[in-house]
């Protein structure tokens, strides 16, 4: 494996970039959803992530959190660290849902938008890894 390949680039994880077909890395089944976020791990992630973590009841870390455990600290840092804005997100009305804070929140939380939440770390995943990149380089050609 050569080391470019699996080399991250920090910058894009600390500071953002748009993921979704409109910018060459398209999301698995979600259309024209685009999203805006940095990376998972990203510095601020970390530190609030091991703050919830700490913030769970020891009996629960111990034995392992819960999946509404685990859900609920991957909303918190995808909201708090992650997603910035989305594009291609629209209401029964056809009209664009635009991004704001509550709006994401209520999308993270709410098991019925289970996988906009899964979108939304996905990109997050891909963030300035090498197979971002290469999507992107094949998206030109």
């Amino acid at each position: 494996m050569k080391l470019s390949e699996i080399k991250r680039n920090v910058e894009a994880i600390e500071q953002g970039t748009w993921v979704g077909a409109k910018y060459g890395t398209p999301i698995p089944g979600m259309g024209d959803l685009c999203i805006k976020t940095r990376g998972a791990g990203n510095s601020d992630w970390k530190q609030l992530e091991d703050k919830l973590l700490q913030a769970a009841p020891a009996v629960r870390r111990i034995a392992g959190l819960s999946r509404d455990d685990r859900d609920a600290i991957t909303a918190q840092c995808l909201l708090n660290c992650g997603t910035t804005d989305w594009s291609g997100i629209e209401g029964d009305d056809n009209q664009p849902v635009p991004y704001s804070k509550a709006q994401a929140e209520l999308f993270f939380t709410d098991r019925a938008y289970e996988d906009l939440r899964n979108a939304a770390l996905y990109a997050a995943n891909i963030v300035g890894t090498a197979a971002a990149e290469s999507l992107k380089v094949d998206a030109k050609n």
